[in-house]
């Protein structure tokens, strides 16, 4: 499957609870095309979290019309390892402008 990449953005790990947190809002997701209920499903695999955006997912973008959350929370990040950093690329893998996948990586290069 052929992706092409619309964005990629790194953010610092954060922690609620005990838990790792990665979290996007406002911007960065209007910019990536990303609007409130906007349905998906997260897929966890060794070294990334990818999210599949689909009209029949499982979880939901939050937040409201002007400013979506996307706010991902809990042990299944342990899968980012130790990294104080971690990327968001949002590709599509369709012919269309619109972001169909979204995966979160560790790193240690702050852009």
């Amino acid at each position: 499957m052929k992706k092409r990449i619309l964005g990629k953005f790194t953010r610092r790990v954060c922690y609620n609870k005990g838990f790792k947190r990665c979290w996007a809002e406002g911007n960065i997701l209007d910019q990536m095309g990303i609007k409130v209920n906007m349905r998906f499903n997260k897929i966890v695999s060794q070294g990334k979290v990818s999210i599949v955006f689909t009209e029949s997912g499982r979880q939901k973008i939050n937040g409201t019309t002007d400013r979506p959350i996307l706010d991902l929370n809990g042990k299944f990040l342990n899968v980012l390892g130790d990294a104080t950093f971690y990327e968001m690329t949002f590709y599509n893998t369709i012919e269309s402008n619109f972001v169909d996948l979204l995966e979160i990586t560790p790193t240690e290069n702050v852009a």
